[in-house]
């Protein structure tokens, strides 16, 4: 018969919580010493990436109308 069946009265020494639970050990998701971001270092990257998107449709541009007029 173990002592959780009935109406324990044992309390803090019950034999069921003197057991220790055993925890699982969770790694550290972010690091230890995680470098801060640089303000404007994402906006940055879209404005370069931009700019070249902006070169090309120019350049495009040029092209097609240089053609257009070669074709008149």
């Amino acid at each position: 018969m173990n002592c959780c069946d009935y109406d324990c009265t044992q309390g803090r020494d019950c034999p069921a919580r003197a057991q220790s639970a055993k925890v699982a050990k969770i790694k550290r998701r972010t690091p230890k010493h995680p470098q801060p971001l640089r303000s404007g270092q994402a906006s940055r990257g879209y404005l370069r990436h931009l700019a070249k998107w902006m070169l090309i449709a120019i350049a495009a541009s040029v092209a097609a109308s240089v053609l257009v007029g070669v074709m008149r």
